[in-house]
């Protein structure tokens, strides 16, 4: 079960460790740091899960980085659930991560929530969800 982990910024490492809290091993966590670390991972596997923040430039005017990351992996996997993670803010941008193949949006600056137990739960849910379907295609 892979599961990659595209973000730029200081809660990578607290994403991984929560995948690992929701049963991802840690040598099946991939991660990608820019659009380019991302396109070139996917170029070699596709995850059975990605968790993308839909803004990977934030001291650059683009915002859709992230978004094309996502357009790329729906493009070549149907399968893969794609989590839509930021910390910014910014509902518009997680509506469009939806419309180009997202299935889930998490906004980490939504007030009273904490995302991380939101996160591990979805992770955990998520897995779950990629489990069965593997374990489906293999009958």
């Amino acid at each position: 079960m892979k599961l990659a982990v595209i973000k730029d910024n200081g809660t990578t490492k607290e994403v991984v460790r929560l995948a690992q809290d929701a049963g991802f091993a840690a040598e099946d966590i991939l991660v990608a740091r820019s659009r380019e670390e991302a396109l070139t991972l996917l170029e070699k596997l596709i995850p059975d899960v990605a968790v993308i923040d839909p803004h990977l430039t934030p001291h650059n005017e683009r915002l859709e980085d992230g978004i094309d990351v996502i357009r790329t992996l729906r493009g070549k996997s149907k399968e893969c659930i794609i989590i839509c993670f930021t910390m910014g803010s910014n509902t518009e941008l997680g509506v469009r991560a939806l419309q180009a193949g997202a299935q889930d949006y998490i906004d980490a600056s939504w007030p009273r929530v904490n995302w991380c137990s939101l996160l591990r739960e979805r992770l955990n849910m998520w897995r779950g969800v990629a489990l069965e379907r593997a374990e489906h295609d293999e009958k």
